[in-house]
């Protein structure tokens, strides 16, 4: 083992071990947006995918009824990413 990822991944220490690249607040920060971009554009394509799939077997699923359920699939992947906006805050 020759702590070849310390310097970047390392949380520090009492002893006076620096905090690696990762851990660093500067760091930190930036990446707290990437991730909540990440999770807007999943979102997104999480919403397209089940429209795709809601049209595609429409004939198939009529007996059904699924449009509520199709809804509320679409509610909680909305909720889900509004609720991880709301606790960054």
């Amino acid at each position: 083992y020759y702590n070849v990822l310390e310097p970047i991944f390392s949380y520090g220490n009492a002893t006076g071990q620096m905090k690696g690249v990762v851990q660093q607040k500067s760091t930190v920060s930036k990446c707290e947006y990437l991730f909540l971009g990440a999770g807007c554009v999943a979102s997104f394509a999480a919403i397209g995918n089940i429209m795709k799939v809601e049209v595609a077997f429409r004939n198939h699923l009529k007996e059904f009824h699924p449009f509520w359920k199709f809804w509320g699939t679409k509610m909680l992947v909305s909720i889900a990413f509004l609720q991880s906006l709301v606790l960054a805050l």
